[in-house]
């Protein structure tokens, strides 16, 4: 039954068979015991590069059950983030010079976390920085290497940093801070 599943239409109208209809057909050839040597090592081959071609259509399969499971969770948690971020962003347009440091630290976490819910890998269960239940100690270890992990890889360059793709980025920041300042009637 599962094997009538996977057989597809080929562009000739034939019948093209499954991977796993595939390698039962080739291990099927290879219990014979007449067969000759060298197209045994040839279905040998054909046999292992199936069974790889089956592993990885699985580990597909499995990562987008996976991510699909925890799209909704991501995108909110990514959208409280940019949310907070584009808050700070114009308190930092008015902020005093006591209270830029602390905004700039805040600001600097959130670019972080956003790195984490836009990097966090494929194929495992995300684990949530804002969790509504508590988490196991297990849980908060791996996340925090995650974190790490991902946060040291964009210091690195070896992945771009996701808040600059956004529409929020230093450069802009900086930019409305140092125009307010000039239109501020505190300074003219």
């Amino acid at each position: 039954m599962e094997g009538v599943a996977n057989v597809t239409m080929s562009s000739t109208g034939k019948k093209r068979k499954g991977l796993k209809q595939q390698l039962r057909d080739t291990n099927r050839l290879l219990s014979k015991s007449d067969l000759p040597e060298t197209v045994r090592v040839s279905k040998e081959r054909i046999a292992k590069l199936i069974t790889q071609e089956i592993k990885e259509k699985e580990k597909k399969e499995r990562d987008k059950k996976i991510n699909k499971k925890y799209k909704m969770v991501k995108f909110f948690e990514k959208r409280k983030v940019t949310r907070k971020l584009k808050s700070l962003t114009k308190q930092l347009i008015t902020a005093t010079d006591e209270d830029r440091e602390a905004l700039l630290l805040e600001i600097d976490n959130l670019k972080k976390d956003l790195n984490y819910i836009t990097y966090f890998p494929n194929g495992h269960k995300y684990i949530s920085l804002y969790p509504t239940t508590s988490t196991s100690e297990r849980s908060l270890q791996m996340r925090d290497d995650i974190y790490q992990s991902i946060t040291r890889q964009v210091s690195e360059g070896t992945i771009s940093d996701s808040f600059h793709s956004n529409s929020l980025c230093d450069s802009q920041v900086d930019k409305k801070v140092h125009d307010k300042k000039l239109t501020d009637e505190f300074f003219m």
